[in-house]
């Protein structure tokens, strides 16, 4: 996991969460109102990275939050 290989460079956790708040949260909230014109235009489906789908602060979430349903799609079998 990310953390990890930052944690054994000799990042501290306030650093970590830092870099979490500007390379996930903070992107992931800049998102929620661009994804929203998207759905406005047509049917689209959304992907990103998994680090984006985790926690309340996943475009899932605020996506969920703002009264969207959000559904998993996995692989068949």
């Amino acid at each position: 996991m990310a953390r990890e290989g930052l944690k054994k460079s000799g990042y501290s956790e306030k650093e970590m969460d830092a870099i979490d708040e500007m390379v996930v949260f903070e992107r992931n909230r800049d998102w929620i109102p661009k994804i929203e014109k998207l759905f406005m235009q047509s049917k689209v489906a959304v992907v990103v990275g998994a680090g984006h789908l985790i926690g309340d602060q996943g475009v899932p979430s605020l996506l969920e939050k703002r009264g969207y349903k959000v559904t998993r799609l996995t692989p068949p079998n």
